[in-house]
């Protein structure tokens, strides 16, 4: 009995460590694989109180990691179909808040990689979208300049549609 006592003891202790650490960095496996190998220790010990009931906290740990993990999952397609849609740069705000909402979920190296390929998605996109709009605000400012030498110097109002034009250019929005 005592014997019995010590080695239950003891994997009580390790279990509780293993539940500790997959609470904080969402790895549950190393738990799962522990309670595979308990499977060798006799009844006595494999079915003892302490132990099944570890073994139910590990089951709604489980529960609770793969929800949060396709939780991070539907944030990062989200993000990404938003930013598939996206046709300014202001319109990227909604999916960095998502991909924000998602970091605060990851515990893990692996989860803050899957976030950050979001991110850096994003990021490429806004430049795109960036350069684009820059692109056709430079066209817009040279079709409104070219012809401004062609203007005559004795008249004035040729030269208040030129101001109008530039004046609505310089609305153009998110240029940089």
């Amino acid at each position: 009995q005592i014997r019995t006592r010590t080695i239950i003891d003891r994997h009580v202790s390790q279990l509780q460590q293993l539940l500790r650490e997959a609470e904080t960095n969402g790895h549950t496996a190393p738990l799962a694989e522990y309670f595979q190998l308990m499977k060798d220790e006799p009844d006595s010990i494999s079915q003892a109180a302490e132990i099944l009931g570890l073994k139910q906290q590990m089951e709604a740990l489980r529960t609770a990691e793969s929800s949060r993990n396709a939780q991070i999952d539907q944030l990062i397609e989200k993000a990404s179909a938003a930013a598939d849609g996206a046709s300014m740069p202001r319109d990227l705000e909604e999916p960095v808040k998502t991909l924000e909402e998602a970091s605060r979920l990851a515990k893990n190296a692996s989860e803050r990689m899957r976030i950050s390929v979001g991110e850096t998605k994003v990021r490429e996109k806004r430049a795109t979208l960036q350069t684009k709009l820059d692109e056709n605000f430079g066209s817009r400012v040279k079709e409104i300049t070219e012809p401004i030498a062609a203007l005559p110097d004795d008249e004035l109002s040729p030269y208040d549609e030129v101001l109008r034009q530039i004046d609505e250019a310089s609305r153009m929005p998110e240029v940089s």
